[in-house]
């Protein structure tokens, strides 16, 4: 399907699953979206490696260290600044969490990525 619909498809079904999460009224359904999120937003991270690791085309072992260093720290941010959210009302932090992913699909989609599998150029 190619790096860019799945990364596109998985951030913005992910951020309607989280959205959903605050109209759920029942423990079931609450439960279903988790997953549906979960599920959509865990599985673009092979995607996202594999696209990085397309763009540098060596040192690959440097790019994947970096990338889970980086990932780790920018989710660390999110949890802090989701749970001073949270802190006010669990449903405006969920609501900040499907607002980022929004943005990230929208961002990744306006972002000229390579089909996998082009050869990597080195500049001029």
């Amino acid at each position: 399907l190619g790096r860019k619909s799945v990364t596109v498809v998985g951030m913005i079904a992910g951020g309607a699953a989280l959205w959903a999460m605050t109209l759920m009224p029942e423990t079931f359904s609450l439960v279903v979206a988790m997953m549906v999120a979960g599920f959509c937003l865990i599985s673009i991270r092979a995607v996202l490696t594999a696209a990085a690791l397309d763009i540098v085309g060596q040192r690959e072992a440097t790019v994947i260290g970096f990338l889970f260093a980086i990932g780790e720290g920018i989710g660390a941010l999110g949890s802090l600044v989701a749970g001073i959210i949270g802190n006010a009302s669990l449903e405006w932090a969920l609501i900040f969490a499907a607002i980022l992913a929004f943005s990230v699909g929208g961002l990744v989609g306006a972002l000229p990525l390579r089909a996998s599998g082009q050869p990597v150029r080195a500049p001029a």
